[in-house]
């Protein structure tokens, strides 16, 4: 016999939706930002120098008159901090902190050998694969440089991390989704009970279960969801888990046996807990 937990109010359905999206927006940002290719090269003209530096349809790049540029100097790097923009492994733009230089705007590859223009009254870190040539064309000279190419495995290697992790966890908020759609369903079948879970079905045999119908009071997630007027998942009450799968923790059933307490919500609660009694559970 099946039993509905009572439908999602309207505005809580409206509230749940919002985590959800912007869980799911978060998500694909991140894995774009991962994914998204990216370049970065160097052009210096008789009147200009030029940083094109891109991140998918992101146009990161500075442009400066000669003029501005007062000197550079080979430079090794070490224990940057970024304050703003990207650090991917393979490409690092954005405002650093370097102990070396302090504050500094970045467009490069991410290695150690760079190259420190004085810009004006900042500081621009460079990676030009040639960075003695590249010196000498912003000394007197012209001339296209592209960045060195960065050869850490631990930097590809996270990247690949970061879109394994990604990529998998777009299809939770879809589930989510799914589940904050369809009905909260319980059922007690051949003396066990069905309760929802998030990915699975949870079962309990009902000979020899209690059961009580109170408040499940404060309670805290350990594992699974907690959105308005939908929770669902492994939770910590009173000093013991319990999977709950529930509209709310104020007016519902808990059932418990030796090694499980599941808390729900159904609609018809005399009935539930009339066919809680045929099925083996006794009252507390």
């Amino acid at each position: 016999m099946d039993f509905e937990a009572p439908p999602m109010a309207g505005w809580k359905s409206a509230l749940a939706w919002i985590p959800i999206g912007l869980g799911t927006l978060g998500l694909l940002f991140g894995a774009g930002v991962v994914l998204a290719p990216a370049h970065v090269d160097y052009s210096i003209t008789p009147d200009t120098l030029v940083v094109h530096a891109s991140m998918g349809p992101l146009q990161l790049g500075r442009e400066t008159p000669r003029s501005e540029v007062h000197g550079g100097r080979r430079q090794a790097l070490h224990h940057g901090r970024r304050t703003a923009g990207t650090a991917r492994g393979d490409f690092c733009q954005g405002r650093w902190w370097f102990d070396e230089t302090g504050p500094a705007w970045v467009a490069g590859t991410c290695v150690a050998d760079t190259v420190v223009l004085d810009v004006g009254d900042e500081h621009w870190v460079l990676t030009p694969a040639e960075p003695d040539g590249f010196l000498a064309a912003v000394d007197h000279g012209s001339g296209e440089f592209a960045a060195a190419p960065n050869s850490d495995r631990k930097a590809a290697g996270a990247l690949v991390l970061i879109a394994l992790v990604s990529l998998p966890l777009l299809a939770v908020f879809p589930l989510l989704g799914r589940r904050i759609t369809q009905p909260l369903v319980y059922s007690i079948r051949a003396g066990t009970l069905h309760v929802p879970g998030n990915l699975w079905t949870v079962k309990m045999a009902l000979r020899g279960a209690t059961f009580t119908c109170e408040p499940l009071g404060r309670a805290w997630r350990v594992a699974g969801t907690a959105l308005p007027g939908l929770l669902l998942g492994a939770f910590r009450a009173g000093g013991k888990n319990v999977h709950v799968a529930a509209r709310d923790l104020k007016s519902g059933v808990r059932v418990e046996t030796a090694d499980r307490t599941v808390y729900v919500t159904p609609s018809d609660m005399h009935r539930f807990c009339a066919e809680l009694i045929r099925a083996g559970a006794q009252a507390g």
